[in-house]
């Protein structure tokens, strides 16, 4: 190398580590606003602001949740996307707001593979997939069964088209062969509430809901989503050791934080690090524990590629089932 370019060199990492060094000192200088794209109270919501509450004070600003819902969380999402990657504006993601989107929303502006920088997974509910005690089903084996021989006549209460139950039922169908009647709802209380009255037979729920309701002995508990047991219902087994192995049925409710493309190396770490250590608080993992929610804690290169299968597969399903956007 000739002595011009070293001395270019030289002076170019002296630069990078003084920047490096302000950079540390400096950020952050006000308060850091993770953007909520969907309504206040809901689950998302809580356990986000609870989050911020403990990471505030680990970043060094307060962190503020901003609801800004509408669009199957485009609408906030959006706002993100465009936002300038400086670590002070994020949002918190759910597969509504990054996956499905793509394919139920018509005006979506943003491919939440290339245009956003994943932080975290931070957590997850397992969904369970629950019968009315009244058929006598213990699992999967024993729903398949029935449904090959009254093809679809068993009703599952499901939150509309293109919602994480209905596309449950759906790859079940296509890994299966079997069919079901899809009875959609406006959420998870009404299809709840007309599985116990056995209006329709099944249904999708949290797992602490699935254990409150089988202890009753009003449902059973046929499978669990996602790849491990849940810490909830350790005695149920999950789809895929039932047989049912798909990205849909592999995947669970959860909760993220994604910044805007472009968000330098140094603050992504500095952000995976906080994280880390705040969802990793007795606090915080007692607060998921009580709303019914598992610690994930997933980041960088996993959270991208998770992601990246479950966006694929997901929208691929929505289109071949015929389901327009709005």
């Amino acid at each position: 190398m000739k002595r011009r370019d070293l001395i270019v060199s030289a002076l170019s990492g002296a630069a990078a580590l003084t920047a490096g060094k302000a950079f540390g000192q400096t950020y952050p200088s006000r308060p850091i606003r993770w953007v909520m794209p969907f309504p206040a109270g809901g689950p998302t919501d809580v356990i986000a602001r609870k989050l911020a509450e403990i990471a505030g004070p680990r970043i060094g600003q307060p962190i503020v949740v901003d609801n800004k819902p509408g669009a199957n969380g485009s609408i906030g999402t959006g706002e993100v996307v465009r936002a300038a990657p400086d670590g002070y504006t994020f949002a918190v993601a759910i597969p509504d707001s990054l996956v499905s989107v793509a394919s139920l929303v018509q005006t979506v502006s943003y491919d939440a593979r290339t245009d956003l920088t994943p932080i975290m997974k931070i957590c997850h509910a397992q969904p369970v997939l629950i019968a009315n005690a009244k058929l006598g089903l213990k699992n999967i084996a024993d729903l398949l069964a029935a449904a090959r021989k009254a093809p679809g006549t068993i009703a599952c209460g499901t939150w509309g088209p293109g919602t994480f139950p209905h596309l449950t039922m759906k790859s079940i169908e296509k890994a299966t062969g079997t069919r079901f009647l899809d009875v959609p709802y406006r959420g998870l209380a009404p299809a709840m509430q007309d599985t116990l009255a056995n209006a329709v037979q099944l249904t999708i729920v949290p797992p602490s809901l699935a254990l409150q309701l089988q202890d009753k002995g009003s449902v059973t508990a046929l499978a669990v989503c996602g790849t491990e047991r849940s810490p909830f219902l350790p005695q149920v087994a999950t789809m895929k050791e039932q047989g049912i192995d798909t990205s849909t049925t592999n995947s669970t409710l959860w909760i993220a934080l994604v910044a805007p493309k472009g968000l330098p190396a140094p603050l992504a770490k500095r952000w995976t690090e906080v994280l880390s250590e705040s969802v990793r608080t007795p606090e915080f993992e007692n607060y998921l524990k009580g709303a019914g929610q598992s610690l994930l804690g997933t980041t960088g290169a996993d959270f991208q590629r998770e992601l990246a299968a479950e966006y694929v597969e997901t929208n691929e399903l929505i289109r071949s089932l015929g389901i327009k956007p709005l």
